[in-house]
């Protein structure tokens, strides 16, 4: 298995073309003033099957906020953090749900799991969970994910190219 965190904003778009009056070179666009970090954390499965590891998506706040649950279609796993950012304890809550979805699969093997070299997979908790049920937790070498982490290389730029014409498409309503 692969896993990685990608960080989206929620009010920065994309560049894009515009029609505007001859001579003016640059066009704008009222947006909002927000760009709140939200993190997205993606499995994927070297076998190229499907992953039963639902994706986990952390918010900017201090409190769970009802409106997240809206939309939902992945049933991701939800969580905040006071930055938007994972951290140990969202990483370890996380290596759990990794440990609860993937056990069936597994059949009782081992289980390989890439990730890169953020602080919240190597903690002592998230290190002691993953040995106890089997798990071996590999980190990249340091400044290459974007070569070999294959959520890098194919799914998060999807995933970026998508949100930003999601999100700009909404703020034009």
């Amino acid at each position: 298995y692969g896993a990685d965190e990608t960080g989206i904003q929620s009010g920065i778009g994309s560049k894009e073309r515009v029609f505007g009056p001859a001579g003016s070179s640059v066009q704008h666009q009222q947006r909002s003033g927000n760009r709140e970090n939200i993190t997205v954390l993606c499995t994927i499965c070297g076998d190229g099957s499907a992953t039963d590891v639902p994706p986990t998506v952390i918010f900017k706040g201090n409190a769970f906020q009802v409106n997240w649950k809206q939309n939902n279609p992945l049933n991701a796993s939800l969580g905040y953090q006071k930055k938007g950012y994972i951290d140990g304890e969202i990483g370890v809550d996380w290596m759990q749900e990794f440990e609860k979805s993937t056990r069936a699969k597994a059949g009782g093997r081992r289980r390989l799991l890439l990730v890169d070299g953020h602080v919240s997979h190597y903690t002592g908790q998230f290190l002691r969970h993953a040995r106890e049920h089997r798990i071996e937790v590999v980190c990249y070498p340091s400044h290459s994910t974007h070569v070999y982490q294959g959520l890098d290389v194919v799914i998060f730029s999807q995933l970026k190219t998508c949100w930003s014409r999601a999100r700009d498409e909404y703020e034009r309503r």
